[in-house]
């Protein structure tokens, strides 16, 4: 299983993914005889990293808009 969790391709710059697939890594190291644990630690951390992802889309989204407003109303 280790091996499996090592191969994920994280992309270079995501530093929340790659701390989650280290700590999950460490958890299968630990030989957790609890399978359920296991996967408690790696969808716990995935929630909280996917509603931080989600906020800051919605952000960048936001701002983007404001960008592209203020573009059209200098253009016109």
């Amino acid at each position: 299983m280790i091996e499996a969790v090592g191969a994920w391709p994280i992309p270079d710059g995501a530093e929340r993914a790659r701390r989650i697939q280290e700590n999950l890594m460490a958890a299968v190291r630990g030989a957790f005889p609890d399978p359920q644990m296991v996967a408690y630690l790696a969808v716990g951390p995935l929630m909280v990293a996917m509603g931080r992802i989600e906020v800051e889309l919605l952000d960048a989204r936001r701002r983007i808009g404001e960008l592209e407003r203020a573009l059209a109303e200098r253009d016109s």
